[in-house]
Protein backbone atom coordinates (compact mmCIF):
# COMPACT_ATOMS: atom_id res chain seq x y z
CA UNK A 1 0.00 0.00 0.00
CA UNK A 2 0.97 3.53 -0.79
CA UNK A 3 1.32 5.76 1.76
CA UNK A 4 1.89 9.86 0.89
CA UNK A 5 3.51 10.97 3.80
CA UNK A 6 4.18 14.26 3.05
CA UNK A 7 0.53 15.15 2.20
CA UNK A 8 -0.43 12.98 5.79
CA UNK A 9 2.08 15.20 7.51
CA UNK A 10 1.18 18.16 5.76
CA UNK A 11 -2.08 18.21 6.69
CA UNK A 12 -1.70 17.14 10.93
CA UNK A 13 0.69 19.69 11.05
CA UNK A 14 -1.78 22.50 9.48
CA UNK A 15 -4.54 20.57 12.10
CA UNK A 16 -2.48 21.10 14.63
CA UNK A 17 -1.80 24.88 14.15
CA UNK A 18 -5.23 25.18 13.69
CA UNK A 19 -6.29 23.44 17.00
CA UNK A 20 -3.65 25.56 18.90
CA UNK A 21 -4.96 28.93 17.05
CA UNK A 22 -8.33 28.14 18.25
CA UNK A 23 -7.32 27.51 21.63
CA UNK A 24 -5.17 30.69 21.97
CA UNK A 25 -8.27 33.06 20.14
CA UNK A 26 -10.61 31.63 22.86
CA UNK A 27 -7.92 31.99 25.85
CA UNK A 28 -7.60 35.96 24.37
CA UNK A 29 -11.02 36.26 24.37
CA UNK A 30 -12.20 35.13 27.84
CA UNK A 31 -8.97 37.23 29.04
CA UNK A 32 -9.67 40.63 28.06
CA UNK A 33 -13.42 39.78 28.96
CA UNK A 34 -12.18 38.63 32.46
CA UNK A 35 -10.13 41.74 32.85
CA UNK A 36 -12.40 44.70 31.21
CA UNK A 37 -15.13 43.31 34.13
CA UNK A 38 -12.30 43.21 36.58
CA UNK A 39 -11.58 46.78 36.46
CA UNK A 40 -15.55 48.13 35.16
CA UNK A 41 -17.72 49.35 37.40
CA UNK A 42 -20.89 47.01 37.33
CA UNK A 43 -23.87 48.87 35.29
CA UNK A 44 -27.17 47.20 35.66
CA UNK A 45 -29.88 47.54 33.65
CA UNK A 46 -33.45 47.21 35.24
CA UNK A 47 -36.96 46.48 33.69
CA UNK A 48 -39.29 48.58 35.35
CA UNK A 49 -43.80 47.27 35.61
CA UNK A 50 -46.19 48.57 38.02
CA UNK A 51 -49.75 49.12 37.44
CA UNK A 52 -51.35 52.53 39.17
CA UNK A 53 -54.66 52.71 41.64
CA UNK A 54 -56.10 54.20 38.22
CA UNK A 55 -55.05 51.93 36.11
CA UNK A 56 -52.02 53.24 34.12
CA UNK A 57 -49.63 50.40 33.28
CA UNK A 58 -45.58 51.25 33.58
CA UNK A 59 -43.05 50.13 31.77
CA UNK A 60 -39.82 51.09 30.66
CA UNK A 61 -35.78 50.57 31.66
CA UNK A 62 -33.80 52.34 34.12
CA UNK A 63 -29.70 51.63 34.35
CA UNK A 64 -27.99 52.13 37.43
CA UNK A 65 -23.99 51.88 38.37
CA UNK A 66 -24.21 49.72 41.26
CA UNK A 67 -20.70 50.31 42.10
CA UNK A 68 -21.21 53.74 43.41
CA UNK A 69 -24.77 53.69 43.37
CA UNK A 70 -26.04 56.01 40.87
CA UNK A 71 -28.40 55.84 38.56
CA UNK A 72 -26.85 56.91 35.04
CA UNK A 73 -30.50 56.56 33.00
CA UNK A 74 -34.05 56.58 32.81
CA UNK A 75 -36.80 55.70 30.10
CA UNK A 76 -39.72 55.14 31.68
CA UNK A 77 -43.76 55.27 29.43
CA UNK A 78 -46.98 55.14 31.41
CA UNK A 79 -50.15 54.12 29.02
CA UNK A 80 -53.55 54.19 29.88
CA UNK A 81 -55.49 56.89 31.53
CA UNK A 82 -51.77 58.78 32.21
CA UNK A 83 -50.26 58.42 28.61
CA UNK A 84 -46.25 59.84 28.84
CA UNK A 85 -43.17 59.34 28.13
CA UNK A 86 -40.43 60.67 30.33
CA UNK A 87 -36.65 59.73 30.65
CA UNK A 88 -35.19 63.03 33.06
CA UNK A 89 -33.46 62.00 35.80
CA UNK A 90 -33.52 63.01 39.63
CA UNK A 91 -32.15 60.90 42.43
CA UNK A 92 -31.83 60.76 46.02
CA UNK A 93 -32.43 59.21 49.59
CA UNK A 94 -35.72 60.19 51.42
CA UNK A 95 -34.66 59.21 54.65
CA UNK A 96 -32.27 56.43 55.67
CA UNK A 97 -35.07 53.67 54.60
CA UNK A 98 -36.20 54.89 51.02
CA UNK A 99 -34.38 55.82 48.10
CA UNK A 100 -36.29 58.05 45.45
CA UNK A 101 -36.02 58.14 41.32
CA UNK A 102 -37.87 60.58 39.92
CA UNK A 103 -37.95 60.57 36.24
CA UNK A 104 -39.78 63.55 34.91
CA UNK A 105 -39.70 65.67 31.87
CA UNK A 106 -40.81 68.65 34.14
CA UNK A 107 -44.70 67.96 33.33
CA UNK A 108 -45.13 64.55 34.10
CA UNK A 109 -43.49 62.33 36.51
CA UNK A 110 -42.72 58.93 37.63
CA UNK A 111 -41.62 59.22 41.18
CA UNK A 112 -40.42 55.97 42.25
CA UNK A 113 -39.33 54.77 45.71
CA UNK A 114 -37.17 51.46 46.49
CA UNK A 115 -36.84 50.20 50.16
CA UNK A 116 -33.14 50.46 50.11
CA UNK A 117 -31.15 53.22 51.91
CA UNK A 118 -28.58 53.25 48.97
CA UNK A 119 -27.86 51.54 44.95
CA UNK A 120 -24.69 50.37 45.99
CA UNK A 121 -25.17 46.05 45.34
CA UNK A 122 -28.43 46.97 44.41
CA UNK A 123 -30.35 43.80 43.01
CA UNK A 124 -33.71 44.95 41.61
CA UNK A 125 -36.83 44.32 44.31
CA UNK A 126 -40.43 45.79 45.11
CA UNK A 127 -41.10 49.33 44.56
CA UNK A 128 -42.95 51.33 47.21
CA UNK A 129 -46.77 50.79 46.52
CA UNK A 130 -49.87 51.14 47.75
CA UNK A 131 -49.69 46.55 48.31
CA UNK A 132 -46.35 47.00 49.70
CA UNK A 133 -45.27 49.77 51.24
CA UNK A 134 -43.44 48.00 54.57
CA UNK A 135 -40.05 50.25 54.86
CA UNK A 136 -40.89 52.98 53.00
CA UNK A 137 -41.11 56.70 53.73
CA UNK A 138 -43.36 57.59 50.79
CA UNK A 139 -45.31 55.65 47.90
CA UNK A 140 -44.24 55.55 44.35
CA UNK A 141 -46.74 58.52 42.35
CA UNK A 142 -47.77 58.90 38.40
CA UNK A 143 -47.86 62.53 37.95
CA UNK A 144 -50.12 63.46 34.35
CA UNK A 145 -49.51 67.46 34.29
CA UNK A 146 -49.69 69.65 37.88
CA UNK A 147 -52.55 68.77 39.11
CA UNK A 148 -53.22 64.57 38.18
CA UNK A 149 -51.54 62.16 40.11
CA UNK A 150 -52.04 58.40 41.17
CA UNK A 151 -50.40 56.19 43.45
CA UNK A 152 -48.81 52.58 42.24
CA UNK A 153 -50.95 49.93 43.58
CA UNK A 154 -47.90 47.38 42.30
CA UNK A 155 -44.36 47.87 40.69
CA UNK A 156 -41.26 46.02 40.63
CA UNK A 157 -37.44 46.60 39.57
CA UNK A 158 -35.74 43.35 37.77
CA UNK A 159 -32.78 42.85 36.45
CA UNK A 160 -32.46 42.49 33.00
CA UNK A 161 -29.70 39.31 32.30
CA UNK A 162 -26.30 39.92 30.97
CA UNK A 163 -24.48 37.56 28.31
CA UNK A 164 -21.88 35.46 30.65
CA UNK A 165 -18.51 34.54 29.45
CA UNK A 166 -19.49 31.60 27.90
CA UNK A 167 -21.92 32.87 26.05
CA UNK A 168 -19.88 35.70 24.80
CA UNK A 169 -17.40 32.88 24.02
CA UNK A 170 -19.22 31.14 22.10
CA UNK A 171 -20.25 34.38 20.22
CA UNK A 172 -16.82 35.18 19.26
CA UNK A 173 -16.31 31.43 18.13
CA UNK A 174 -19.53 31.76 15.91
CA UNK A 175 -18.57 35.05 14.63
CA UNK A 176 -14.66 35.13 13.90
CA UNK A 177 -13.23 31.55 14.54
CA UNK A 178 -15.74 29.41 12.68
CA UNK A 179 -15.81 30.83 9.41
CA UNK A 180 -11.94 31.44 9.23
CA UNK A 181 -11.78 27.63 9.78
CA UNK A 182 -14.72 26.78 7.56
CA UNK A 183 -12.93 28.85 4.76
CA UNK A 184 -9.46 27.73 5.00
CA UNK A 185 -7.71 25.58 2.30
CA UNK A 186 -4.84 23.30 3.35
CA UNK A 187 -2.24 24.24 0.63
CA UNK A 188 -0.15 20.91 0.28
CA UNK A 189 3.06 20.98 -1.68
CA UNK A 190 3.47 18.38 -3.93
CA UNK A 191 4.91 15.10 -3.08
CA UNK A 192 7.07 12.42 -5.23
CA UNK A 193 6.53 8.50 -3.98
CA UNK A 194 10.04 8.64 -4.03
CA UNK A 195 10.60 10.96 -1.08
CA UNK A 196 7.61 9.07 0.78
CA UNK A 197 10.06 5.97 0.35
CA UNK A 198 12.77 7.66 1.17
CA UNK A 199 11.05 8.51 4.44
CA UNK A 200 10.27 5.42 5.11
CA UNK A 201 14.05 3.69 4.63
Amino acid sequence: MKINLCLLHLRLTSARKSVFGLVALALLVLTTISAQRANANTITTFSVAGTAQNGSILSGTITIDTTVGVATSAAITSSGPFSFTVSGLIQGRTDVTTFNLDITDGVSDASLYLPVASLVGYGGGRLCSQSNGAGCADVSVLVNAPHSFSTLLNGSLTAVPEPGTPALLTVAFLTFVLPAALSRRIACSPCSLADDQERLA
